[in-house]
């Protein structure tokens, strides 16, 4: 886990599938903003990674790239399931952005919940061709 900074009272976070996410981190234990940052992830990364997050609630749901749609699309799915299998109501806002600097200005100074505060925004890149890393994620928010 990387610490970027801070930025609209949010900390701000980076992450790679590539380093494995450390899902046990406080990062995840409240009220924290998934931005997942894909271009051409293997599908079963995708799945994996869609099945450990939502077990770990985040409270809005944000996606990035040139594969956004599919990974939001399979949030989405996820979601749909847990909620079937577990008879229980998670249901977090999910989002796509085409436009990167877009979608990560939105998670840290727009992105709400309706009962909580969100503190943290925890970006995590699913693939190694994506070019987003934590070096230019903050000056995309410059």
């Amino acid at each position: 886990m990387n610490y970027v900074g801070q930025q609209n009272g949010r900390d701000i976070y980076y992450f790679t599938t590539e380093g494995k996410v450390d899902w046990n981190s406080k990062v995840f234990e409240s009220s924290w903003l998934l931005f997942a940052i894909g271009d051409d992830p293997d599908k079963e990364v995708i799945i994996a990674f869609v099945d450990e997050c939502i077990a770990h609630k985040p409270a809005y749901i944000c996606t990035a790239g040139k594969a956004c749609e599919l990974i939001h699309d399979s949030f989405d799915e996820g979601i749909i399931w847990q909620g079937v299998e577990h008879s229980s109501i998670y249901a977090p806002m999910t989002t796509w952005h085409d436009d990167f600097k877009e979608g990560i200005w939105f998670a840290v100074n727009v992105a709400c919940h309706e009962e909580l505060v969100i503190s943290k925004v925890v970006c995590i890149n699913l693939d190694s061709k994506s070019d987003i890393d934590k070096s230019n994620l903050m000056s995309a928010l410059s």
